[in-house]
This record gives structure tokens, sequence and C-alpha cells, in this order.
């Protein structure tokens, strides 16, 4: 390929070098010019030369496929760039020549970060509005001024890793290589949604069901997980891995490289391998986007990169650089609904929130913080609702009668043969299948009966949840559908395979009579689903019909018909643990450890768990049980079609904890010595005899780190002297982490954390960890205002000293005080 100065985006463009400092590219591939429609929009993808160097087989390919499925002109213009002030030079040049609406930036094309009070952020409005003036000197309260926002283009990130300064060039390869064959058809998509969130937001699954799931995949199509429950993370990798989704929907506390399920985070190296996933994603967690916190600490992979660049069938996800969620999301919504493609659904919703939050925040100190990874040219397609189990296709049909003209026959074997269908080959017929209008050779029609049956024989026995039917679809007679009938079941058939009397059929059993809803006439008739009350067992199954949908015309007739098996029930341990500390399930040994806190008596103990719905156990939950040694628990599925076995252990920790009301109840006390005391944000306070110095991270025998924002807590219910130290706290070190040094080798310590709940029970779980030992406690256990403290008992090393992390799996802890102690005889 030639390489110019010039950039065209359609063949009557004048040529124009952009500025700053780039070169552009044309990208014919040899193909001749042609004039454009102009409704087709324009948008630019920027790639650094040398990128574009090495991957232009691809991003040719990519051009190609974009512009023969979608109404868009896609130039692209190299450059070597090497700041954010170039690049945005050249989007606002082509935006003002060439009328630009969008741009994807392609491997380590600089982007501008943008520092709020969270750190330095990816910043996608620095590009998306280009007249707006960014200040951020003091590195506390940025600025931009020319407000409020005038968002004027999308800008998508096809940025494969992590490092600013590193294109990813095989992991672009791989993606580039994924998006042709989804283009290619190659990719299978099931027409379904995956909706996530936690009982911080019970409601929200259902608003995003409501808004665009149901509309989208049908009321059985979006598939919820938490809700007024929190999901398990092995509950979401197994949904994730289950099945390709057209879109998924994710509302969980998050980070830049894990998301906060219970009891245990899913880290976006999970992610990474699973092959299946979801086409595009919406992901509210905060800083899952935050590709640049990855590069700074080293802990690559990035939690919105990992769906999009991952192993699995992600192209695209909207995402948090900042603490927030995905706002106006109804915009992208309406423009989904309206058929746009993901691009400028997502340009909707950027708009109106840069205006809201700039509304609230009118100095410019606050930006909305959400940007797009990956490929924009995605459509979310309008299907018919998504079956829960598997489609099965009849073997064999037999009907009261046929119909046969001119046209053709009318045999009840196009019922089940895929004629007239658009998914060939026919057995690939899938519920967003479309039909055709013209019924001779395609549909069954009886001759001359309005009352009427159709029998299918699936061959052997089967579980089925319900059907899809597909009603007759014959342009301007779809009278002639069905409208009431029977639906009987039975595992024989008469000798003759046709007793029928308007009384109904002599045989089998009645699962329920239903009334159906009319074809629409037209191509594109994706037909509907219909489920039984329960699932039932049958070989043979008869629509027998009692009214159409003529009041005149004595035919009636289907263009398809699909069974479909009931999802399979599950025989699942959720969660297992006391309140508040929840276990560690492995799904893949079956085993579950529960850890409880020092002291507890393992003899007797009794452990709440849930399991799957309407599952059984052999081990009663509110039975005490002999911990001393491993339990084993049974669970059989609601439909006794799987059974599961999980070996349980109670361990007993070094960590033990109790309730902070008053200075009698906090555990301190003059009586034995105190290596340090520290009131972590407020001044120097004396609590039953023991001196707590004021606010210190580091002082003699100790270390604190993590980041160390100060919040109050004028609310809290603790009493005494000690309510001192409940007045304020350290935030945001996540993870929150103890050095204690200068320790006797071989003494008996006593260390102990002071915190506040925050919210109610469950809004704050914790990992508290020293030297190996592990406990999951919720900060929030004994509810908002009330205090709680959290101890570790040990026998110092020879080292002398003694590590102590807490790390969110939600929101970071709230340390309050720390102190440390002597234990001469006996710990508390």
């Amino acid at each position: 390929m030639k390489i110019i100065c010039l950039c065209v985006f359609l063949a009557n463009f004048s040529a124009s070098c952009l500025a700053g400092e780039s070169t552009a590219v044309v990208s014919r591939n040899g193909e001749s010019d042609a004039l454009v429609a102009p409704a087709r929009d324009k948008v630019a993808l920027l790639v650094q030369s040398k990128t574009y160097r090495a991957l232009v087989p691809e991003i040719e390919q990519y051009k190609k496929n974009v512009e023969a499925r979608f109404p868009v002109n896609l130039g692209i213009i190299q450059g070597d760039w090497t700041s954010p002030e170039q690049v945005r030079a050249t989007i606002k040049d082509s935006f003002n020549t060439h009328g630009i609406s969008g741009v994807v930036l392609v491997g380590d094309v600089p982007m501008h970060l943008y520092y709020m009070h969270e750190g330095l952020n990816p910043n996608p409005l620095y590009y998306e509005d280009f007249d707006l003036d960014f200040s951020d000197a003091d590195n506390e309260r940025a600025r931009y001024t020319n407000g409020p926002p005038n968002v004027k283009i999308w800008v998508a990130n096809i940025r494969a890793v992590e490092d600013p300064n590193d294109s990813g060039i095989t992991k672009l390869r791989e993606f580039f290589k994924k998006t042709h064959a989804y283009y290619q058809g190659k990719t299978r998509i099931e027409p379904r949604a995956l909706a996530v969130t936690g009982r911080h937001w019970s409601e929200a699954n259902r608003h995003y069901a409501d808004q665009l799931g149901y509309e989208r995949f049908g009321t059985r199509g979006v598939e919820m997980l938490g809700g007024k429950i929190d999901p398990t993370a092995d509950d979401y990798l197994k949904a994730l891995s289950s099945r390709n989704y057209t879109m998924q929907w994710i509302l969980i506390h998050s980070t830049h490289n894990s998301m906060g399920f219970w009891p245990t985070s899913a880290k976006a190296s999970d992610v990474v391998p699973i092959k299946s996933g979801a086409l595009f994603t919406i992901h509210n967690g905060c800083y899952d986007s935050s590709w640049y916190r990855n590069y700074k600490e080293g802990n690559s992979p990035n939690t919105g990169m990992a769906y999009v660049f991952g192993e699995g069938i992600g192209q695209a996800l909207i995402g948090q650089v900042r603490s927030g969620g995905v706002w106006r999301q109804e915009k992208i919504f309406e423009s989904i609904q309206a058929g746009d493609y993901v691009g400028k659904a997502y340009l909707a919703a950027k708009k109106q929130s840069e205006v809201d939050f700039f509304a609230e925040y009118p100095n410019g100190n606050v930006i909305s913080g959400f940007l797009f990874i990956g490929n924009p040219f995605l459509y979310i397609p309008k299907s018919a609702t998504s079956l829960p189990g598997e489609l099965v296709t009849p073997v064999a049909v037999t009907a009261q009668s046929q119909h046969a003209d001119a046209g053709g026959v009318r045999s009840p074997i196009h019922a089940i043969d895929g004629t007239g269908m658009n998914h060939p080959p026919f057995k690939w017929i899938t519920p967003d299948s479309t039909c055709a209008t013209n019924a001779g050779g395609t549909m069954w029609q009886s001759n001359g009966t309005r009352r009427t049956w159709i029998t299918f024989d699936l061959g052997h026995p089967q579980i089925l949840g319900g059907f899809h039917l597909w009603n007759y679809n014959e342009a301007g007679l779809v009278g002639r559908g069905v409208k009431v009938a029977g639906i009987y079941v039975g595992s024989t058939l008469p000798a003759d395979g046709s007793d029928y009397t308007s009384q109904g059929p002599a045989w089998g059993k009645l699962v329920k009579n239903f009334t159906f809803r009319p074809a629409s006439g037209l191509a594109d008739y994706a037909g509907d689903d219909y489920s039984f009350p329960a699932p039932v067992t049958a070989r043979y199954i008869q629509i027998h019909v009692t009214e159409n949908f003529s009041g005149d015309d004595a035919n009636t007739g289907i263009s398809e018909v699909r069974f479909f098996t009931p999802p399979p029930s599950e025989a699942d341990i959720k969660s297992f643990g006391m309140p508040g500390m929840p276990s560690v399930i492995d799904e893949s040994k079956k085993s579950i450890v529960v850890t409880v806190p020092q002291g507890t008596d393992l003899r007797k103990l009794i452990i709440p768990y849930r399991m799957s719905l309407s599952a059984t156990c052999d081990q009663k939950a509110e039975i005490a049980r002999d911990f001393t040694r491993p339990v084993k628990y049974t669970v059989t599925s609601a439909d006794s079609t799987r059974i599961k076995t999980y070996t349980v252990r109670a361990v007993e920790s070094g960590w033990k904890f109790g309730a902070w009301t008053s200075d009698e109840t906090s555990g301190i006390s003059s009586r034995t010595p105190y290596t340090m005391a520290v009131n972590l944000a407020g001044p120097a306070v004396r609590v039953n005899g023991v001196d707590f110095q004021a606010s210190a991270l580091a002082g003699d025998g100790f270390q604190i780190g993590g980041q160390a924002v100060n919040g109050s807590d004028t609310d809290h219910s603790i009493t005494g002297a000690g309510a001192a130290l409940a007045a304020g706290f350290i935030g945001e070190g996540y993870p929150r982490t103890l050095r204690l040094t200068n320790l006797s080798p071989g003494a008996t310590y006593e260390t102990t954390f002071f915190s506040v709940g925050s919210e109610a029970p469950g809004g704050r779980p914790l990992n508290f960890e020293s030297e190996g030992d592990r406990f999951l406690l919720d900060q929030d256990l004994y509810g908002q205002n009330n205090g709680i403290w959290i101890s570790h008992t040990f026998v110092a090393g020879a080292s002398g000293s003694r590590d102590f992390t807490i790390d969110r799996l939600a929101e970071p802890f709230h340390c309050h005080a720390v102190a440390n102690r002597v234990l001469p005889v006996t710990p508390r």
C-alpha cells in the first residue's frame, strides 16, 4: 500500500493533512472510489504508524467488515503521536474538516489522564469534547472550563494491554481475528442476557430487564443473578462460562482487577480464560475500566479489558474509570431499541451524563468517568424469547388432515422439517428463527377443519418444559393460525394415531389449554414461547385445536414447532458460614472450608447454608454437628437428576471479634502492656488506662500502609472515652496493611482493629489475613453506626515482626484505631 499524507472518508472529500504532528493514510486497499450515501456515519480510526504496519491485513479486514455491515465510512489515520494534545488536535481537525461522528483509538494512542479524588484516570471526555479547557495542575481538584460539556463525538478504545506505551500487537491481532470470526457468523451468539447485581441494589436487575432485557430477549431470555441475595463468585463464573450471551449487565462493587462477590472476589484473571461470555457488557463497578491503575500497580489484567481481550466472545464493554456507575443507561437502552449500533448508544448516554455532572458540580471538577472499550460496531438485535432448555425436534408427525393445491402440499411434516425457516440446516432452528409467508410446501394446514389436531412424535419419552410455536404465517391469511388449543401428552399412541372427537382426544393427559398469539404475516415473524405449568414426561404431544383466528375460514395451520427441555436443576451449596463470616466453596473439589473465630467449640456447631432452588440436603442446617472432623453434605436437585456431595471442614482461626459498644466491651485493659495504640484519625485519648496517641501512620514499632483518607463518623453509638476513637477513621486503603516490629520472639501478642458499621449488615465484607491465617468478616456485622473489634492472637516469630493485610471484597475497611498488647498468660 502506498502511504501518502491524505485522509479520505468520502470519495469527494478533499485531501488534507491533519493537525497534531500526525501522518494520515488513505485506506483503500486497491478498491475504486465509490460515492457513499449521505446517511453513512463518518468515523476515524486512529492508529500509531508502527502499529498499523504490523497489522495492515487485520485493520483493512476490519474496515471491510464494518463498512459492509453498518452505515459507516471508516477512515484510517496513521500517526506518530506522543501526547494527548496531538491526538486531540487530530480529532478536532477531523471533526471540523470531515464531520466525523466517532473515533476508534487502536493500541497505544496516547490517552489523557484526568486527576480526581481517586487518582489519575483515563479521560475520554478530553477527546469527546475538544473545546473544553482542562487544568489539573494542583493534582487534587482538577478543573475543566468553558462548560457545560458539549460532547461532540463518541470515542472507542481498542486497547488490549494496560501499558500505555505498548500497543500489544499480539493481543490486537487476536482481537481482530475474533472480531472477523464474529462478523463472519462463526461465533455462536445466543439471544440471552445475563444481569448480575448484589443486594445493595436488589431491584436493579428488574430495572434492567424492564428497560431493555425483556423487550430484547423475552421474559425468560434474561438470566438474573443476585438481587435480594448476593451471588457468589462461583455462581457468576459458572453462568458466564455456561453459554454465549448477547449482552451482560453488571452492578457489583468492583476494582480495576476484581469484582466483590460474596464471600470471595471474582478476579479479572478468572474471566480471561473463559471461552464463552457475552458479546457486549455494561459494567457499573467502580474502576473496572481504569487500566492505568493496573499499569501503575503492576497487577493486570484489567477487569473491563478481561471481557473484551480475554479468550471469550466479548467484543465491547462500557465501564467506569472512577467511583460510580454508567450514568444515564436508559439513553443506551433507548438508542439500542431504536436500532443504533453500540458506539452511537454510548454517545447518547455520554452526552447527557456529562451535562448532568456539570449541573451538580458546576466548577468542572467531576466527570462521569465511563468509557468504551473494544469494537463499537455491534447491533443488539431483537429476538424471540430465549428458552431455558435445549430445543427438541420431533422425528415424526401426523394430523387429522392436510391441504393440497397448486401451491403445494401443506403436509404436517412441514411443521417440523424447517421448510420456510431462515436457519438451514433445519435442525439448527433457534427461537429467533423467522419463517416465510408462502404457505405451499412450507407450512401445515388442515383440509377444511377449523377444529382439528396435529400430533408429534419425539422418538422416545423426554422431559419437556414447553414449546416454541411459529403460528400459520401466510400473508393475508394469518386467521388460519391456532388460537385456542389443548396440549395433550402421553407415552403411547392409539393404533390408528388419529382418534379425534369433538370432546377431545381419547388418549393422553391434558397439560393445559393455551390461548396463542397470531402470526404477523411478515417475513421476520419469529414465533412465541409457551411454557408448561410444570415439566412433563412424554413421547407424544398433541395440539388439539378448538378455535382459530378466523370466524369463517374452515382451515387451521401451523408454520413450525419446536419443543424444549426444562433447564437442568442444580444441586449446589450456594453459601455456607456463620453470619458475617462466609466460607470458601471450591466447586472443582466439592470442598467447603469454614473459618470460625478463636475459641469456638467445634464439637457443637450450627452453621447455616443456602442451596439451589428446591434442592434438598441430608444435613439439616439447624442441627448442631461435631466439626472436629470433616462432615459430608449431600445435596440433591429438585428433579433428582443431580447429586453432589461436599466435604465441609471447620478451621479455628487466630482471629476473633465482638461488639464494641463502650469502654467495658472494647477489650482495652491496662493490666497488660501495649507495644502501640493509635487513634488513627483523632486526638490522643486514654481508654481504660491505655494511652492512644493522636493520628499517626507510623511510629515506634509499627507502620500502616495503604491510601489513608480521613473520614468522620459523628453518628456512632459508642459511649465512654472510646467515643473519641469512634469519631474518625482512615479509609480508601485497599489493601490496608500493618507491620509490627520490635516484637519479642516467642512472646504472645494480641492485635486489635476497631471499626464502626457503615451500612446494614452485609455491606462491607473484608478479608483479614496475617501470615496465612485468613478470616472473612463483615465490618457491618452489628449494623450501621455500631462498633466492632477484630483481634488476632499470635506468637511472634524469630524475625520479631508481624504483617497484617485487610482487603475489601466490596467497600474498603474503615479503620478507627489499632492497638497491640502482650499476652503473658492467656488470650482474652
